[in-house]
């Protein structure tokens, strides 16, 4: 019975030292609960328009929306608040063309056989619905008080560009390396391809 406390104990201690933002003072709740439907509007937000976050990047996110539901300095609806966060920019853009590796050229004939076979890649794939869960998943796990960015308010997704060049696959990867760092610069904490401040 020791034992087991004590493990319990140092399990919770490692969470608070580890993830400090994410656990919440016992007794304190959020004061913003989101109706069931208001809980799939985010999810669906945060799965169509940051496919390719981390999990921890989705709760962030997650929590954001929240913290500004909660702030006197933002609106109190989630629209209003996701209205104010697009208008923002936080959600990013999709680049129109994807990188080219240094001394190739793809032509117009070969990227677009390149983005009709990623279409036919990811629709045989099941990644949408999984997404979707993920982010719910985040959204409720936000709304219990999980916030690993501590508390941040404003964030920046980098979409990534779908089509991959598939001979220089790691310079395109390099080159969005680059572009995510360059657009991330001024906010602290990254979580993948997306910065809070």
């Amino acid at each position: 019975m020791k034992r087991e406390f004590s493990f319990a104990a140092a399990l919770l201690l490692s969470a608070l030292v580890l993830f400090p933002g994410s656990v919440r003072a016992i007794g304190e709740e959020r004061r913003t609960a989101l109706s069931p439907a208001e809980e799939r509007i985010l999810a669906e937000v945060l799965a169509e328009k940051c496919p390719e976050a981390l999990y921890a990047a989705r709760v962030g996110m997650a929590a954001a929306v929240l913290g500004r539901m909660e702030s006197p300095a933002h609106p109190d609806g989630l629209r209003e608040v996701l209205a104010e966060l697009e208008g923002e920019g936080s959600f990013g853009t999709v680049p129109s063309s994807p990188p080219e590796a240094p001394g190739y050229s793809t032509g117009n004939g070969l990227r677009r056989l390149l983005r009709g076979l990623n279409r036919l890649i990811r629709g045989r794939r099941d990644g949408g619905a999984r997404c979707f869960e993920l982010s719910l998943h985040a959204v409720r796990a936000a709304e219990d008080g999980a916030d690993p960015m501590n508390g941040a308010l404003s964030f920046r997704a980098v979409r990534l560009s779908r089509v991959r060049d598939f001979l220089f696959n790691d310079a395109g990867e390099d080159a969005d390396r680059r572009r995510i760092a360059e657009e991330l610069r001024d906010y602290p904490v990254i979580a993948g391809n997306v910065g809070f401040r």
